[in-house]
């Protein structure tokens, strides 16, 4: 089953076209996995609970066939190595905009708010504390390190 054409109707509230306003930053050697697939596999799992990356990629392969739906998953579930390093380079407040973007097309389209999915993130309040993992002050996921870091050698002394 592949990504079916979405009805008309239903694209002012597509996950798809708020999320595809994010340009792929990735050079094409190596890449397996379309940015849009990743960003919307790790969002939907936020938002059932999960806190970790290879908690995405568990989400993702336990709902393949649904996700296949809406995805197109061209080589299926990205690893959770795929996540860590998307979300190590990905600008967070472009990420907020765009999930406060698609969250508010959610709440115009039913008519009220949705108290559950908002934060100073732009990510469902009940994950605050997995945002807060996966984005601190720094900006970066954990254990990520700045590209200066990187080439620096713990001290012996």
């Amino acid at each position: 089953m592949q990504h079916p054409e979405h009805p008309e109707g239903s694209a002012n509230t597509s996950i798809l076209k708020h999320f595809s306003v994010i340009a792929d930053w990735r050079t094409h050697r190596g890449r397996e996995h379309l940015l849009v697939d990743i960003l919307v596999i790790s969002v939907l799992a936020m938002l059932c609970g999960a806190e970790h990356f290879t908690e995405f990629e568990v989400f993702g392969k336990a709902r393949l066939d649904w996700l296949r739906t809406f995805l197109r998953l061209p080589n299926g579930i990205p690893s959770h190595d795929t996540f860590r390093r998307v979300f190590m380079l990905l600008d967070p407040a472009l990420f907020s905009e765009c999930f406060r973007d698609w969250t508010q097309s959610l709440r115009e389209a039913i008519g009220q708010e949705i108290d559950s999915l908002r934060s100073p993130f732009g990510l469902p309040c009940g994950s605050l504390s997995r945002c807060a993992r996966l984005w601190p002050s720094t900006g970066r996921p954990p254990g990520a390190r700045t590209r200066a870091a990187r080439g620096r050698r713990p001290s012996m002394s």
